[in-house]
């Protein structure tokens, strides 16, 4: 279970568990007088949305609401504009590979003294930037009982790790999580 705030979400293995536990989970509630609204609350569901995320069985992914609000974005006209974008596109660092490395021209963007300059290179950064969003994998869930594979790269820029897992014996590694 993951509380945030006033969100639960509860995953079990199976129908049997997950009636089990949100039985177990309303009983708690109800012990400290708190409730659910009915309106807000999901039960058997195998896909949901999450602050952001779309979870399933498959694993992880991003909200495609949020990403088609990404692939949409003007190019920005002041610094402002680029950090709200940054802001945004950040949330989403987890899912994109070497994320550091691949938005580095839009940070030195913003680091140069004087007026904002929207160039061709910071153009083209800012275009591809949005295309890795519908590109990277769906994160797959991690399984604290099977071992994992961490792969790390460093550059003059940036610091770079996947955390990685195989989906079944014998499969190939998938990313659980990437940091940059």
């Amino acid at each position: 279970m993951i509380v945030y705030l006033d969100n639960i979400l509860k995953y079990s293995d199976s129908p049997e568990d997950h009636e089990e536990h949100a039985q177990a989970v309303l009983w708690h509630l109800q012990e400290h007088c708190l409730y659910a609204k009915l309106e807000k609350c999901g039960f058997n569901l195998t896909t949901l949305g999450f602050w952001g995320y779309r979870i399933s069985p498959a694993g992880v992914e991003m909200d495609p609401g949020k990403v088609h609000c990404i692939l949409m974005w003007q190019p920005p006209r002041t610094k402002k504009d680029l950090r709200c974008f940054l802001g945004f596109a950040n949330y989403y660092h987890r899912f994109i590979a070497n994320y550091s490395n691949k938005m580095a021209p839009l940070m030195d963007c913003l680091k140069e003294p004087g007026p904002f300059r929207w160039t061709e290179a910071t153009q083209k950064a800012f275009e591809e930037l949005k295309g890795w969003f519908t590109s990277e994998p769906i994160l797959q869930h991690a399984d604290p009982t099977h071992p994992f594979v961490v792969e790390t790269d460093v550059s003059d820029l940036a610091i770079g790790m996947v955390l990685l897992q195989p989906a079944l014996k014998g499969e190939c590694l998938r990313p659980c999580t990437y940091f940059s």
